[in-house]
């Protein structure tokens, strides 16, 4: 009771204050996963609760107010990220190449390099961590899993795999750092619960309740706190590792967004019928609503520098930030991020590149190649890329004869030709390679593929898109054919995403969602391209 009215005394009507709002961004309707790096706040912007194919990346400079596209992720939706070695990883929430592998993305704040994870299948790679001087992955594709890697991502090693019955499903979506271990929100069809992994084994964590969704969870001061849903609203427990314990009474209907944690307290964000609600606990205990949140619908909340930051749903369809007034800015710690130059990882040249790429074509023209996503194909193209081929060895098999068949897709949601295939998982390797040239006209190719539930497609202009931005095929005829391609009637509206990210890497340029600046600026560069 005592904990109860703890929550009526703090908790006013309405908050004295309004949280600012710094920034609304679109084209997509949410802004999440907030992280603050480099003395930027990161995030991402897409589309929740559905299958989607957006994913942004954003930054926001709290010493100025200054708002820039970053990166685009190709990926439905971006994973939990983390900072890990001087570096910023952004997990593929749900990779669109669709190979059965985990994918990231890795930058030191101007540089971006991209990562897979194939120790695993895994069409999910749900959130990022550190342990101990390890990165872990934790993925999924039926089953829930965690990778390890020794080396900031360059190579992994599967270290988990959750016990889960035929055509179930169970997943580990959230990661946070406990003492030596890592506490993992896990769903499985046994239903919800917190599991403990200590670099070798996975347990439950010691009497936390099951059954029940969890904010966060986050650490402050060597526990683990979350907010745990109960059917009269949520209660504050925490966790020491050892034993867990109730710290509030939930609060009657109070349905709590996302958890941080700093050295003053904990902070939540509250979805209420006139815009939201930010909150503040010194302890978990007691709770006031310190700011108002309006203009849109609270989906997290994060510290950076000390200050609350809250991301969104904005009310006009875009997403929106709220924060501190600029100047707030944030001083970037003085460590030298790791180097990228080893990613994706490099493999053993074959001694014969003749007949590497004979094994190649044999591969593209036995209908077996095809079978369970193309897994043959896949490791094959995987190994070359990676041993650094010749000029061209990818490219000039773009065009090679491949069986007059098609092929069954993402548990028959969708289906694609051999061809298709065989040029998605072509252009995957250059990508990884990091060499030859995408033809400008697969970037023109027309789209003619019709919806499907998964918004998975294997048509060939979004993977030639998303190639040429990764190996830097920045050309005038390349140019030429992103542009063009801008705003084009009877593409699906995300394509102009792929589009926007390639043009973003090529140039460097940061136009964002205009495609009117990006013409424009075109048509002012294009004489004396390239600079």
């Amino acid at each position: 009771m005592a904990a109860a009215l703890l929550w009526t005394a703090a908790a006013p009507a309405h908050a004295q204050e309004a949280l600012p709002i710094l920034a609304r961004l679109g084209p997509w309707p949410v802004v999440s996963n907030l992280i603050g790096y480099g003395g930027r706040l990161w995030l991402t912007n897409s589309v929740k609760g559905v299958n989607h194919n957006s994913a942004e990346i954003y930054s926001y400079d709290p010493g100025d107010g200054a708002l820039r596209y970053e990166r685009h992720l190709f990926s439905q939706d971006a994973g939990l990220p983390v900072v890990f070695g001087g570096l910023l990883y952004w997990p593929y929430e749900d990779s669109r190449f669709s190979l059965g592998w985990g994918r990231f993305a890795v930058t030191d704040g101007a540089r971006w390099r991209s990562g897979v994870i194939p120790s695993a299948r895994a069409f999910h790679t749900h959130a990022l961590a550190g342990l101990d001087g390890r990165l872990v992955a934790a993925t999924s594709a039926w089953r829930a899993g965690l990778q390890v890697s020794e080396d900031g991502g360059v190579t992994w090693r599967p270290a988990y795999d959750h016990p889960t019955p035929d055509r179930r499903v169970s997943r580990i979506t959230t990661l946070a750092g406990l003492g030596g271990s890592l506490v993992g929100g896990l769903r499985d069809p046994a239903g919800r619960r917190l599991v403990c992994f200590d670099g070798q084994t996975v347990e439950d964590l010691p009497g936390w309740p099951k059954g029940q969704a969890v904010e966060g969870p986050v650490v402050r001061d060597g526990r683990l706190y979350g907010l745990v849903a109960t059917a009269g609203g949520a209660a504050v427990w925490r966790s020491d590792g050892v034993a867990s314990e109730r710290v509030s009474e939930a609060r009657r209907g109070w349905r709590p967004r996302g958890l941080a944690a700093g050295p003053g307290g904990l902070w939540t964000v509250s979805a209420e019928s006139t815009g939201g609600l930010l909150w503040y606990s010194p302890d978990g205990r007691r709770w006031k609503a310190r700011f108002r949140l309006e203009g849109g619908t609270p989906h997290a909340v994060a510290l950076y520098g000390g200050r609350p930051y809250v991301a969104g749903a904005g009310s006009d369809g875009r997403g929106i930030l709220w924060g501190p007034a600029p100047p707030a800015p944030v001083e970037a710690p003085a460590t030298k991020p790791e180097p990228l130059e080893g990613f994706p990882g490099r493999a053993p040249a074959p001694g014969d590149w003749v007949a590497m790429g004979a094994e190649l074509d044999g591969a593209l023209v036995d209908p077996a190649s095809y079978g369970g996503h193309g897994r043959v194909l896949r490791d094959l193209v995987y190994r070359t890329a990676l041993a650094g081929p010749p000029p061209g060895f990818f490219a000039e098999r773009l065009s090679a004869s491949v069986p007059d068949m098609t092929v069954s897709l993402i548990g028959g949601a969708t289906v694609a030709t051999a061809k298709q295939l065989a040029r998605w998982t072509l252009l995957w390797g250059m990508a990884l390679a990091g060499e030859g040239r995408v033809p400008a006209e697969l970037i023109a190719e027309p789209w003619t593929a019709p919806a499907n539930r998964s918004e998975k497609y294997f048509e060939t202009a979004p993977a030639a898109i998303w190639a040429a931005g990764e190996i830097g095929q920045d050309d005038r005829e390349t140019l030429d054919a992103l542009i063009d391609r801008l705003e084009r009637p009877g593409d699906p509206p995300w394509l102009l995403g792929d589009l926007v990210g390639a043009l973003t890497a090529l140039t460097g340029e940061r136009f964002g969602f205009d495609p009117a600046a990006w013409r424009a600026w075109w048509e002012a560069a294009r004489k004396t391209w390239p600079r």
